[in-house]
């Protein structure tokens, strides 16, 4: 199955907003491929491309283990795509 740019950011924006712990916009690899219907890998393969355009921004947040305990992790913000200026 192959799926284009603009739906990848379509499923990533109906994505549940943020609850208030954690930055506007702000998803993580898991919840990115489930909300595209991605593999992981596959996922992840996208925003290294998105990472190497400039347009990926990797938030730091924390979630609570299944113990309870707070643990830091990485969550990512897409920014919108700039206009290419003629040299």
């Amino acid at each position: 199955m192959k799926i284009n740019e603009s739906e990848i950011l379509e499923a990533l924006a109906s994505l549940k907003p943020s609850d208030g712990d954690r930055p506007a916009g702000a998803f993580t690899s898991q919840e990115g491929a489930a909300a595209a219907g991605l593999s992981l890998k596959t996922f992840l393969r996208y925003l290294h491309q998105l990472k190497d355009a400039g347009r990926l921004e990797i938030v730091p947040i924390t979630i609570t283990r299944l113990d309870g305990k707070p643990q830091p992790i990485a969550a990512y913000r897409i920014r919108a795509a700039t206009k290419r200026t003629r040299v």
